[in-house]
């Protein structure tokens, strides 16, 4: 549930601290969100496995690669 409708959501590392299990969990409840979600969202992440999950549902960008 979100208060307001921002136009973006930011996550800055937002599962590199939680244990494989509640990770996966959170990835997919994430995933949900997101498919009625009207915003843009940006993932940081220094975790390839975490990048290529979260690739299937929204762009992935490297900062020494191309789109």
């Amino acid at each position: 549930m979100m208060i307001g409708e921002p136009e973006a959501i930011l996550l800055d590392e937002p599962f590199s601290a939680l244990d494989g299990y509640l990770k996966d969990v959170l990835q997919r409840e994430m995933q949900d969100f997101l498919k009625d979600y009207p915003g843009d969202m940006i993932l940081v992440t220094h975790s390839r496995d975490e990048a290529y999950k979260s690739a299937g549902s929204f762009p992935l960008y490297m900062k020494a690669g191309s789109l």
